[in-house]
């Protein structure tokens, strides 16, 4: 399969994870919904973890234990004029940058989607990344 039919599934996936399955409770009845939230529970392939969960060990083991790891990201727009932001962490300041975004206004709450490498195991190999603001002052 190639990198970028494989990037897209991957992004539908945690699209209905993160943001949970209310579309398909309008459209499956109830049984079925947790049939398929079992189901994809099931699928041991894919792992998203928050900032703050999200280890050294973790990352450097990727390979050896076949999973596709996504770190979900929550920060704020400090300038929008140079895409400076801050992550929500309770590790301490983190800087990351948003300038990539469009739209973007002070204050601004993105939610930042990284999708690391499956085939290394270095902690910085991000194949991708996905921003979605997520709320506005």
């Amino acid at each position: 399969m190639n990198k970028f039919l494989k990037v897209v599934l991957i992004m539908i996936f945690v699209i209905i994870i993160t943001f949970g399955f209310s579309y398909c409770h309008q459209v499956h009845s109830t049984d079925k919904l947790e049939f398929y939230k079992n189901k994809a529970n099931g699928l041991d392939i894919i792992s998203v973890y928050d900032t703050d969960d999200l280890t050294t060990e973790i990352l450097t083991n990727r390979r050896a234990n076949g999973k596709l790891i996504i770190e979900r990201i929550f920060g704020e727009v400090v300038n929008a004029e140079t895409g400076e932001g801050r992550i929500f962490s309770n590790q301490g300041d983190f800087y990351i940058n948003y300038s990539r975004v469009k739209g973007i206004r002070n204050g601004d709450i993105i939610m930042t989607l990284d999708i690391y490498n499956p085939d290394t195991d270095y902690e910085d190999d991000i194949i991708d990344r996905f921003d979605y603001i997520i709320d506005r002052e």
